[in-house]
């Protein structure tokens, strides 16, 4: 049976989750789901309370049930399906892990409607920042990126008229956060961003209208400067089910011009992360073997190693980070670092440090649950922390150029 593990939301969800609301859990989120992980995919059927939780009572629980049956105003609004999801995410939120969640079968195939690269939404990759809502990143020529909405953004509040929404989001899950931003092409939803820094530190509201998102996992551009040295810049936005062939085909185009090029500029800006496998391979690309990333579990742990034909090996190269880059990404950078050598330029990275397995249950639905650390090559677990650039540059969005490309081509 093939199985899919995702690092995440994601960020993520960082999984690392791609949701239309950019749900990667695999973003501290990462990696849809920010950031999603590994290869692993199980499903899982159950029928009955099992023996060994004989003693746990669900008195109270079938207690209030029959309570709001018997009182409760509205009876019209039940949905007993509805109520049943929602008990079980209120279990699975009560871990207090933002990665470790209930997919219902709404939610669960929206997810993977996004992971394959097409979508309705306002275009951002959601995760958490401090414990609160937050843009991972925002998808290039998205909605929202088109009004300036900037990574590491706080959600505060959301409006939608048309769904009768008007709420804060400080006690919302990734889940319901993708619930209320996705919608039908052309329908607005208002967003209420807090950003550091930024209008006194006061929050600040952007009408978005939906639209659909495409998103291409790769796209190659072949630069030059003054002085005639040639540069691939290879631009990576997620680790999606398009990324191999995408990627296969770049690094054809680049492997035929190898000997006219000065390096590679790998571009991770903004990507919230994806399948777990696809950062392996990306990685094994320009390492040739050793270790890409450690998973350290609950039971074992397990080494992944250089697993690709190393078509870009010896290449010069320069990889770029910022906080939108989480997950499957900082796998990737963290190997490039720790492996070759290479520089990291751009701004600290998100920080989404752990593994989700996505577990297919009866109905439908979903369980996506921290089943791992990952440990970079040289031993360094960056949950939270992020990695460090190893040259700090930031674009200015206000000029044609990008600054922190420029610096990239003057590293080399």
């Amino acid at each position: 049976m093939q199985q899919k593990r995702w690092v995440s939301v994601d960020k993520i969800l960082s999984y690392i989750l791609v949701l239309a609301c950019g749900l990667f859990v695999g973003y501290k989120a990462t990696s849809w789901w920010p950031a999603l992980s590994g290869d692993q995919k199980t499903v899982l059927s159950y029928s009955g309370q099992p023996s060994k939780f004989a003693a746990v009572s669900f008195d109270l629980f079938w207690k209030v049930w029959d309570l709001l049956e018997q009182r409760y105003l509205e009876p019209n609004d039940f949905n007993i399906n509805k109520m049943v999801d929602g008990a079980v995410s209120g279990m699975v939120s009560a871990l207090d892990d933002p990665y470790t969640m209930y997919l219902p079968a709404e939610t669960k195939k929206i997810s993977e409607e996004d992971l394959a690269g097409s979508f309705y939404g306002i275009g951002v990759e959601l995760g958490y920042k401090d414990k609160t809502l937050a843009v991972v990143a925002p998808i290039n020529e998205g909605p929202a990126a088109k009004l300036g909405v900037q990574a590491g953004d706080y959600i505060m509040h959301v409006k939608d008229k048309q769904a009768g929404v008007d709420e804060d989001s400080y006690a919302w899950t990734l889940e319901k956060a993708q619930s209320v931003l996705r919608g039908k092409k052309g329908e607005p939803v208002t967003v209420s961003f807090l950003r550091d820094g930024y209008n006194n530190n006061l929050p600040f509201e952007v009408e978005i209208t939906r639209d659909e998102i495409v998103i291409d996992s790769v796209e190659l551009e072949f630069l030059e400067n003054e002085g005639g040295q040639r540069y691939a810049l290879l631009t990576l936005s997620r680790f999606g089910e398009r990324t191999t062939q995408e990627w296969n085909d770049a690094v054809t185009q680049i492997a035929a011009q190898k000997n006219q090029l000065t390096g590679v500029i790998l571009d991770l800006r903004n990507n919230p992360g994806g399948y777990f496998s696809e950062a392996i391979h990306v990685a094994s690309e320009f390492i040739p073997k050793g270790v890409i990333v450690a998973q350290k579990g609950r039971y074992n742990s397990q080494d992944f190693s250089a697993s690709g034909k190393g078509r870009l090996y010896n290449l010069p190269l320069v990889v770029l980070i910022n906080e939108g880059s989480a997950s499957s990404s900082e796998i990737v950078a963290g190997a490039l670092r720790d492996q070759l050598g290479s520089k990291l330029i751009g701004e600290k990275t998100f920080g989404k440090g752990l593994v989700q397995e996505r577990i297919d249950l009866d109905g439908g639905g979903g369980l996506n649950v921290t089943i791992a650390k990952w440990m970079m090559p040289g031993g360094g677990w960056i949950q939270d922390a992020g990695l460090e650039p190893d040259i700090e540059a930031t674009n200015d969005a206000t000029t044609e150029v990008d600054e922190v490309i420029e610096i990239a081509k003057q590293s080399f």
